[in-house]
């Protein structure tokens, strides 16, 4: 009986692996809150992206953080508000680190200051008691996930300079799908760290070139 069970155990771990360890992703949809849809591309399934010229993004070395947005279209009435507070401080606090060490953060526009916005348009609870089993953990069958829209504009002009939106469940080879909102929680600290490194990325491709500013 133990080998057989270690058996299922082994094929239900390859079967994750080969699946790969990232959340399924859900169906993209358009919420509305990003100011233009039409210069997103598909990066992977249930991602779409855009990122203006890396010349262009040089030029912000400040943002400001917007509030975060909760336009949830299926079952809002599922999220209440404690917990809608928990998941904006938790979105709002990651973006802000994933800036934070190397941009600065402010509370006005200007000129070369972007302006981050994001909404949480699509939440899902995890079901820790099934996340504990490792057989139904592999399986995915008690994760959650998430769906957010975001994107960084001019703060002035409202020019498009970033946009990402993302639309996942958690990840099977995590231990995020042990508290209720964990999976949703990692969606979103994905979705700052992806974008603080393109902005990472982009300043850093300058050295030794281009300024910021020039």
């Amino acid at each position: 009986m133990c080998r057989i069970s270690a058996i299922i155990g082994a094929a239900l771990l390859l079967s994750a692996l080969v699946l790969g360890g990232c959340g399924r992703p859900y169906a993209t949809t358009e919420s509305g809150f990003l100011t233009d849809y039409g210069p997103l591309e598909e990066e992977t399934p249930g991602v779409l992206s855009f990122r203006a010229a890396p010349e262009r993004l040089r030029r912000y070395q400040a943002f400001i953080v917007d509030p975060i947005e909760v336009r949830l279209e299926e079952r809002p009435e599922r999220v209440d508000d404690d917990d809608r507070a928990k998941l904006t401080a938790h979105f709002d606090t990651q973006i802000r680190a994933a800036l934070g060490e190397r941009f600065e953060i402010v509370g006005e526009a200007g000129e070369h200051v972007g302006r981050v916005r994001a909404a949480v348009t699509r939440v899902e609870r995890s079901a820790p008691l099934l996340n504990i089993h490792p057989a139904s953990k592999l399986s995915g069958v008690g994760l959650g996930g998430a769906a957010i829209e975001g994107e960084i504009v001019d703060s002035v002009s409202g020019e498009l300079l970033v946009a990402r939106v993302v639309a996942r469940r958690g990840d099977r080879l995590s231990f995020d799908g042990l508290s209720k909102w964990g999976d949703a929680k990692s969606v979103m600290s994905a979705w700052a760290r992806h974008v603080g490194q393109t902005l990472d990325e982009v300043h850093a491709s300058a050295a030794g070139g281009v300024q910021a500013g020039d």
